[in-house]
């Protein structure tokens, strides 16, 4: 079987506890992480969420507050194919609003991200037709094998 490598946007939060109260608006990294060999889309996701598991940091920062770095969700996720090189990510650092209580309105949750993953795996057997003035052609995934073979 053909091992699959996998680049999740998972988002982390600051969160700063000044008087017994995080706030609501808190410093946030989005962090893209991959995964590689791995033979299904349930290995992979579960190797994310446990990454992201691991991050959780506490400590005192220099106002002397405790802080917390804990792990939000999974914001999005891509499968890598040959065409990507394997150093390739990125992150960021954002402001969001309360990102750990509004969590299931910006988050996918690990059963949606299966499913969608099978999904898409199902669909990539399927000849892909473009109508000239369909303007969707960026969401299109092309199997590039060919080009790199």
């Amino acid at each position: 079987m053909n091992t699959m490598r996998f680049a999740f946007k998972l988002l982390f939060q600051f969160r700063v506890m000044i008087k017994r109260n995080p706030g609501k608006f808190r410093r946030c990294e989005e962090r893209t992480i991959v995964v590689d060999n791995v033979e299904t889309a349930e290995e992979a996701v579960d190797r994310a969420l446990s990454y992201g598991h691991n991050q959780h940091r506490t400590f005192t920062n220099t106002a002397g507050h405790k802080a917390h770095f804990e792990f939000v969700g999974i914001l999005d996720y891509i499968e890598l194919g040959i065409e990507c090189h394997e150093c390739e990510v990125w992150y960021d650092y954002v402001i969001r609003k309360e990102p750990m209580e509004n969590r299931k309105n910006t988050t996918i949750c690990r059963a949606k991200i299966i499913k969608e993953m099978k999904k898409k795996r199902l669909d990539e057997k399927k000849p892909i037709t473009i109508y000239p003035n369909d303007h969707s052609h960026k969401n299109i995934d092309v199997d590039l094998r060919e080009f790199y073979e």
